[in-house]
């Protein structure tokens, strides 16, 4: 069962409000970067956001309904907070050339948004917002429900691309990576990979696992594949090198009922 204590850990989706910083861990550590610091002691104090469905309805009833779906008048809020405060979002790639070699300086304030799944209507209606505020997102596609109904299709993704959107892999057909052969894994980890890329014509360089399952052995076959970053959905904002293997989140978007994008963020870490 999802609780708010569990692996999303925030409740998000009412009014938000402009009082209270959107992560307080280490906020020190979140002043401008400086790349010559060692990748052994750099840290990187960045949100990361997990969107699914954004369309338009009724908010859902249940829990795992909720995790799932937010409307794309609540999910403009959430940008809306972002651009009050100053936020920029950055990509994974980003993410993973400052803390490996301090190759990419990032903003002084830094956010990552992310899309599991690949689904039509984060093309229609959250691609949309995220042009009108200037944000870039990444969007994590099921390579094998590419061109499928409800499903965004190759033309869409070639569209994000050009609009300085990142795509990233989540398997071949979303499975629960931690029950599969270690066979299974790599064809589901390394095989989306070679199919985006040959689609695409980019290279792929961040993933995010299913259901957010992995083990050691799993978070080994995703640098193995050469994935620069790999995302969980366990609580967290301070990112190292050692973490890019699994990246934790911030912020589970979807949940309803606190008046406070910033003081759900603050609550999930108590």
């Amino acid at each position: 069962m999802i609780t708010r204590r569990s692996v999303t850990k925030v409740i998000l989706g009412a009014p938000l409000v402009a009082s209270l910083p959107l992560c307080t861990i280490g906020r020190a550590l979140a002043e401008p970067t400086k790349a010559p610091a060692a990748a052994a002691t750099r840290i990187a104090d960045v949100p990361i956001f997990i969107y699914h469905h954004t369309k338009p309805g009724s908010t859902p009833q249940s829990l795992t309904g909720q995790a799932m779906m937010v409307t794309p008048e609540t999910f403009e809020r959430h940008l809306q907070y972002l651009q009050a405060h100053r936020y920029q979002t950055i990509r994974f790639t980003d993410l993973a050339a400052f803390l490996l070699d301090g190759s990419k300086v990032l903003p002084e304030r830094s956010a990552i948004i992310s899309f599991d799944d690949g689904w039509e209507d984060q093309f229609l209606y959250a691609f949309p917002l995220l042009q009108k505020y200037q944000f870039s997102a990444t969007f994590f596609i099921v390579s094998g429900y590419v061109d499928h109904e409800n499903f965004i299709t190759s033309e869409q993704l070639r569209l994000l691309l050009a609009a300085n959107m990142e795509i990233g892999s989540h398997t071949r057909s979303h499975p629960t990576l931690t029950s599969l052969s270690a066979q299974r894994q790599w064809d589901e980890i390394a095989t989306s990979k070679a199919i985006l890329e040959e689609r695409l014509g980019v290279t792929i360089d961040s993933f995010a696992y299913p259901y957010g399952s992995y083990n050691a052995e799993v978070a080994a076959l995703t640098q193995r594949a050469g994935y620069r970053a790999a995302r969980t959905i366990r609580a967290g904002c301070n990112h190292t090198a050692a973490d890019l293997p699994t990246l934790a989140c911030e912020v589970f978007a979807g949940f309803v009922g606190r008046d406070s994008l910033a003081l759900a963020a603050r609550e999930a870490r108590s």
